[in-house]
Formats: structure tokens, C-alpha cells, sequence
């Protein structure tokens, strides 16, 4: 799912209220989520506001979260068992230097998450060029056939753009696309 959102980070949870096929994977007992650039929490924070919004059973989940910054490790390690969640959480945090291949490259679970989330991510990396576009295609290639990717970020061609080109060439489908809603929440942000 791809939608291009001027919107701060927690409105995640109004991604997946939009595509019926994101709110489908919550209907299982187990949901396994990759949150890649999602060190802040924003992405796993915008999901457990979606499920504490709806109705039903609450499947249990567990989130691979990756990004550069190796200090969010000690937040994410035990968050599932310092807080009192109506959900089951497990997290595994991986440190991903966009610019070092060297160090994304070794193995990760992205191949089994029902739910990826780029937030604010490509606009966060895109000033390292090459390497930032490799490691996008690189992580796309790696999910799984039926995977849904949340994608939201700056209102800004030089980004979704791209995106779009490298998903679209490796055989990704736009369910949503900047055609869809968009919303500003922060009128500075659009600016």
C-alpha cells in the first residue's frame, strides 16, 4: 500500500483504517511487522493505536524494527514486557547503516512480515543517493509475495517518485497512491 501523506508520525494507524487489505492482516491471531527506519517507535506506536481503536481480538505481534540509530535498541529490546499492553509484543531491533551495505546485508525477517512500514524514511536517507535507492530495492526484494507496505512521507516527487519507479519495476502493486487522500495535519510540515 502506498500512500503519500503529509502527516506526522502517528497517523499510521489511519493508513491501515484506509486499505481494507493492511486491516486484513490484523484479523489473524499473529502478525509479524518490519518497521524499517522506525528506531522513534512512530510506526509500532501508529499500529497498537490502530488495534486499540478497533474492535476484536487482539492478535499477538512481532515487530523487526530497523534503523541506523543503535541507542533506540535498549528502548526497543523490552518494550512489549515493560508496558501493559492489551496485545502480545515482541520486538527484535536490527542496526541498518543505509550507507554501509556491509552492515544491512546480513540476515534479517523482513522475508516473513505480513507488514512493512517506510515512515518518513526515504526523505530521512534519499540525501545518500545511490546507496539510500539500493537499500529500498534491496529491502522490496526481500518481502514476502503478499506483504502490504505502508509507505508515507513528505509530499515531495523526489521521493515517492523514485519509490514508486524502483517498486513498480520489481513487481510491487500500488493499492493506494498520492491520487488517494491526503491530509495535512501540521501546516508547517507542508511547507
Amino acid at each position: 500500500v502506498y500512500t503519500y501523506v503529509p502527516a506526522h508520525a502517528h497517523w499510521v494507524s489511519e493508513l491501515i483504517r484506509w486499505s481494507d487489505e493492511a486491516k486484513k492482516i490484523f484479523e489473524s491471531d499473529k502478525v509479524r511487522i518490519a518497521c524499517i527506519g522506525g528506531g522513534p517507535g512512530s510506526d509500532l506506536v501508529g499500529m497498537l493505536k490502530y488495534l486499540d481503536e478497533r474492535s476484536g481480538d487482539m492478535p499477538a505481534i512481532f515487530c523487526e524494527i530497523a534503523d541506523g540509530c543503535e541507542l533506540w535498541k535498549r528502548t526497543w529490546s523490552d518494550i512489549g514486557f515493560a508496558l501493559d499492553l492489551p496485545v502480545r509484543l515482541n520486538t527484535d531491533y536490527v542496526t541498518h547503516c543505509v550507507g554501509k551495505p556491509d552492515v544491512w546485508s546480513h540476515p534479517v525477517q523482513f522475508q516473513k512480515s505480513d507488514l512493512l512500514s517506510m515512515n518518513f524514511f526515504v526523505s530521512e536517507i534519499a540525501h545518500l543517493g545511490d546507496p539510500a535507492w539500493e537499500y529500498i530495492e534491496e529491502v522490496l526484494k526481500r518481502a514476502k509475495p503478499g506483504a502490504v507496505l505502508l509507505f508515507n512521507d513528505n509530499n515531495d516527487s523526489r521521493f515517492f517518485q523514485k519509490f514508486d519507479e524502483i517498486s513498480s519495476r520489481i513487481g510491487w502493486e500500488a493499492l493506494l497512491s498520492e491520487a488517494g487522500n491526503r491530509k495535512v495535519y501540521d501546516p508547517g510540515e507542508k511547507k
